[in-house]
């Protein structure tokens, strides 16, 4: 009885199986063709890739064997030094730019995740990028110039190629970056001085200088506070105890430059309250 119970279900399986073969003939020949021609697109796209790169190792390998002047340090084209530092600088700068972007905006991202494309795609993304590359491209090419035009490679150089290269910095005019690179050319410049025995090593010059520096932003702090910036302003009120904002400028409305007012509208701009803290 079981053996005629397990023929009656495999005919019947095997009934059904020729029943759905002859209702779609063509099924297994349909799989096997969309497989194929997904296969067949995959290797399309791998060979376009494949080509890419072959014609962009080529490309790379003739400008890597372009002239070079004898006395250039660099092993390969001067064409190719420019444009490696260019690129290398362009790609830091606009990983840094995106990054600060994702960061400062996370909270608007997740809330909205479409502004992501806008964020990333605006032009403003591109200027501390083509800034970077272009200082690097413009400092590397004055460089191979002067050693063309000069004969001989001299640490001189680097003074009217960095000149040159200053021109790129129209492309991210930032005040900040400005007085910062000054500022850590002048300390580097110093130092180096002073390790050559060019200046002398005055002690306790460092100090000196912060203290002449804070000096200079409590003068502004109290007498225009406005022209502070309001980062600045919250470092004098921070280490100040507050004291800073607590202080009267009455007396000195006899200069004409507005003091109070100028307090008033920092102290709404800063967040910050006329209290000493202790």
């Amino acid at each position: 009885m079981k053996k005629m119970t397990i023929m009656s279900v495999q005919v019947k399986q095997g009934v059904f199986f020729r029943q759905q073969v002859q209702n779609n003939p063509n099924g297994g020949a349909e799989s096997r063709s969309g497989s194929w021609q997904t296969r067949r697109q995959k290797n399309t796209i791998l060979h376009i890739v494949n080509e890419m790169l072959r014609i962009y190792k080529k490309i790379i390998y003739r400008i890597k064997w372009c002239d070079r002047h004898n006395t250039c340090p660099h092993p390969f084209s001067c064409l190719y030094y420019t444009m490696q530092g260019a690129g290398k600088m362009f790609s830091i700068g606009l990983g840094i730019q995106i990054s600060l972007k994702l960061v400062l905006n996370i909270k608007r991202i997740i809330q909205s995740p479409g502004t992501l494309k806008t964020l990333l795609f605006k032009k403003e993304s591109l200027n501390l990028a083509s800034f970077l590359g272009a200082y690097s491209g413009l400092f590397r090419a004055s460089l191979c110039i002067l050693r063309r035009l000069t004969g001989k490679d001299n640490p001189s150089h680097a003074l009217p190629a960095g000149l040159l290269a200053g021109i790129a910095f129209t492309r991210y005019p930032d005040t900040t970056v400005a007085l910062y690179v000054m500022w850590k050319a002048a300390q580097i410049t110093y130092n180096l001085g002073t390790d050559k025995g060019i200046f002398p090593r005055v002690p306790g010059f460092t100090e000196f200088l912060y203290s002449f520096s804070t000096a200079i932003l409590f003068h502004a702090a109290i007498l225009e506070p406005t022209n502070l910036r309001p980062s600045y302003w919250k470092f004098l009120h921070s280490i100040s105890g507050g004291r800073i904002a607590c202080l009267s400028r009455t007396p000195l409305e006899v200069w004409g430059l507005n003091t109070t007012e100028s307090l008033r509208k920092v102290l709404e701009q800063t967040k910050t309250v006329p209290v000493v803290y202790f």
